[in-house]
Formats: structure tokens, sequence, C-alpha cells
């Protein structure tokens, strides 16, 4: 697969996702909230505490807001059985509701050559039913083997445009710096 930064840009369709207080609740238990002392994080780990409100881990918004429906489409030929999880984070605009239901949708912002592959990263925005932004999930991933790229001379922001501050083996950039990239092999 060549790379090329005509992926930058590249959105998915939105997707609806939902989710209730026990998935929630199941979560929490999940990531161990409330193990060591079971008295202790009951805002998360019970929704009938008396006195207690039931909150949401900020952290579920990294499985509320990826994964499902369609991504945007890459080339044919990405064998997906070889992607590597690189890193992940997310900004939230405020605490995530017991129940809820955003609309994703899915934004290829950069594509990095690190030579035995390419490092790929993604920005998924999470908005309600009235289109205010409740975060944002970024999500980097390396596709390994792939050929390299034809040109290396400059690197392309989310623009179309040389980006000076790139490294010279970033081919597309739109959020991650040089540095924040892998370290050529």
């Amino acid at each position: 697969m060549p790379i090329d930064s005509s992926l930058v840009g590249l959105t998915s369709k939105p997707v609806w996702k939902t989710w209730t207080s026990t998935d929630a609740l199941l979560y929490a238990l999940g990531v161990g909230a409330g193990q060591a002392d079971p008295l202790d994080e009951l805002e998360f780990t019970t929704e009938n505490s008396e006195g207690i409100a039931q909150k949401v881990l900020p952290t579920f918004a990294n499985v509320v807001f990826s994964g499902g429906g369609d991504g945007p489409a890459l080339p044919d030929d990405v064998d997906y059985s070889k992607l590597l999880h690189a890193s992940q984070s997310f900004n939230l605009t405020g605490p995530l509701p017991t129940d809820g239901r955003v609309e994703t949708t899915r934004t290829i912002t950069g594509v990095y050559d690190k030579g035995s592959g390419a490092l790929l990263t993604m920005e998924i925005v999470a908005r309600d039913s009235a289109g205010q932004v409740v975060g944002t999930h970024r999500v980097r991933v390396v596709l390994p083997r792939l050929r390299r790229v034809r040109r290396r001379s400059r690197a392309v922001n989310h623009l179309g445009t040389a980006d000076p501050q790139a490294g010279s083996r970033c081919h597309a950039n739109n959020s991650t710096g040089p540095g924040a990239a892998l370290p050529t092999q």
C-alpha cells in the first residue's frame, strides 16, 4: 500500500452509540473500581446507594466513542490482522451521563512513514443529539510492512502545505508532532 496524504481528512459516516447506567457500572467494575475497598468509589459501582448519585468513570469514553460502524475507507490491501495499537487519549467537555447517546465521526488526521510501516492517527468526535461536542478520542495505530512513501522530501500538514516543524519522515500531519511519532526502525 503506497502511503499518500490523500488519506488525511477521510471521514467515516456518523454512527450513533448508546449506553445505559448498567454499561457504566459494568465498565467500572471491570477496571477494578472499588476493588480494594467495596465501600470506596460507590458512586461508580452502584446505582442504589442512599445519598450517592451514580457517576461514570471518564475513561469509559474510550470504550463508548470507539468501535462499531465503518471507519474511513483505507486501501484494500491493508492487513488489519497486523494492525498494532500505539496510543490513545481523550478529552471530555464535561462528565458523561449515566445513560447516554452520542453520534461519533472518525477522521484520519495523519499518516507517518515509519520505514517498516506507517503510523496512522485518527480522531473520533462524539456529539450529543443537539450537536454539541461531548468529547474527542484520539487513536494512533501502526500498520506494519507497508511500502515506503515515494516522496519524503517534505512533510505535509492537513492543509496540504509544507510543515516546517514536522520531521522529514513525517508524510502527513494534523495534530501529532514529529517527536510524538514512533522512532524509525
